[in-house]
């Protein structure tokens, strides 16, 4: 059978995500910044176009991307999220804080939000906000892996080594492993 005319409907954001995925960038990239010129109005192309080139070093260009999807629609919090995290890959944990904020408003029970917000504030050695943080993070998902390796550092600054060791305890059964150094 002949099938002339027909379209098929391919959902781009799965398709940069399937790309990405399998590691392949740059074709993320190139794909997201065909589907964007196409489709400039749609915020989540922008998004996803920011993740792809984070993922391919481009951290500035990335934050371009963040900026318009932000300006698209401010609700959508994967952008703030990843905004954050690429500003803290930056040594920008202040600015860093500010986006993981702005994913709380939207979603107050976003634990990776909670997670990032913990590590960035242990970054800058607020140790007992970040406990607060990470603490609250596990609330929301009790088996949330980001938490734990930052939680027992930040612990271990404040001398709580009982609570540090505790969730050492918690991370092991849930499989997760704890660097050496963190162990010490």
């Amino acid at each position: 059978t002949e099938n002339k005319g027909q379209t098929y409907k391919i959902d781009p954001i799965r398709e940069i995500k399937e790309l990405n995925a399998l590691g392949k960038y740059e074709e993320a990239v190139k794909y997201a910044e065909s589907v964007a010129t196409l489709n400039p109005d749609q915020p989540k192309i922008y998004t996803w176009w920011g993740i792809s080139l984070v993922k391919s070093g481009k951290n500035e260009e990335a934050i371009e991307k963040f900026i318009k999807s932000s300006n698209l629609d401010a609700t959508y919090g994967k952008t703030y999220l990843y905004w954050g995290l690429t500003l803290a890959m930056d040594g920008k944990s202040e600015e860093a804080v500010e986006k993981y904020k702005k994913v709380i408003e939207l979603d107050s029970e976003n634990s990776n939000a909670y997670a990032y917000w913990g590590a960035a504030l242990e970054q800058l050695n607020q140790h007992a906000n970040a406990v607060e943080k990470l603490e609250r993070a596990l609330e929301i998902n009790p088996k949330n892996t980001n938490v734990f390796n930052i939680l027992i550092d930040a612990l271990f600054h404040l001398e709580r080594y009982s609570e540090a060791w505790e969730a050492v305890k918690k991370a092991r059964e849930l499989k997760v492993t704890i660097p050496k150094n963190s162990l010490k």
